[in-house]
């Protein structure tokens, strides 16, 4: 029995998981660049809630307690800012 080239997979990059982290009042790294279908993962190590949502409020976390984290997989562009604390603000660009 022969076996066709089954290269659909070929090309393709891993998902990978990227870490912002929440401390003395913003978010690191504010920007942040990644593919279409990789996580992010917010990780408040501030010692207030936080939470991560975009200003067009398509998604929000939860509030994140010192400790917390929250993660969703990206699938397209948005300027987020925790709504607890509004000078706090970030972005993040999917390609």
């Amino acid at each position: 029995m022969a076996l066709s080239g089954c290269n659909g997979d070929k090309g393709k990059q891993a998902n990978k998981t990227y870490t912002v982290v929440i401390q003395q009042m913003k978010f690191t790294p504010a920007d942040l660049t990644v593919n279409e279908g990789d996580t992010v993962i917010w990780i408040n190590k501030d010692i207030v809630e936080h939470n991560v949502t975009t200003e067009t409020k398509d998604w929000s976390s939860p509030n994140l307690s010192p400790g917390m984290s929250w993660n969703k997989v990206m699938v397209k562009s948005a300027a987020y800012s925790c709504t607890l604390h509004p000078v706090m603000k970030g972005s993040l660009k999917v390609k």
